[in-house]
């Protein structure tokens, strides 16, 4: 969600499909274990925070957490009918940041 995380998307291990949500986000020692759902299949599967490679997120003055992907797949993730509480817990950011996203008050350039 924020905290270092891939840059896209990985495609589902069973069918190979790039589309696919975050269902929930726990940490282990610091680093997020992202259980996903693929939205072809059906299949879940969970992605870890690679430590030796770590994403780096700048944060400029306007103070965005989340890469333009992470807003897109926040939105979809809400499109299959997650609320905005469950949303931001996957992304660790609060409910109403998630519902800004969700609502586009917030990524208005992000489709």
């Amino acid at each position: 969600m924020p905290q270092g995380i891939p840059q896209a998307s990985p495609p589902c291990p069973n069918c190979g499909s790039i589309k696919t949500v975050i269902s929930s986000v726990k940490k282990r020692d610091d680093l997020p274990i992202r259980y996903r759902k693929c939205s072809a299949c059906q299949h879940t599967f969970k992605t870890q925070q690679n430590v030796d490679s770590p994403e780096l997120i700048v944060a400029k003055c306007d103070q965005h957490r989340l890469t333009p992907e992470e807003a897109k797949e926040l939105r979809e993730m809400a499109a299959l009918g997650h609320s905005s509480a469950e949303c931001g817990l996957a992304f660790d950011i609060n409910q109403r940041t998630a519902w800004n996203i969700i609502n586009r008050r917030t990524y208005k350039d992000v489709k």
